[in-house]
């Protein structure tokens, strides 16, 4: 795994309810980084992703 200081930074992934776009919004989050997650307006699983990342400590919003 990637292992990069972000603190500090800003980023805005799309994409981010599953496969590539979670996987680097998750990267990015545990590498310090504030992370803004977007994907399609209907996309149940991003509220859900958002969720369990906060849970895990990590700095994201949708």
């Amino acid at each position: 795994m990637i292992s990069v200081d972000l603190s500090g930074k800003r980023t805005l992934i799309t994409g981010a309810a599953s496969g590539i776009g979670l996987a680097s919004a998750e990267l990015f989050a545990r590498n310090g980084a504030r992370v803004a997650m977007n994907d399609l307006p209907r996309n149940p699983n991003l509220a859900t992703e958002v969720a369990r990342l906060k849970a895990a400590g990590l700095d994201v919003i949708a």
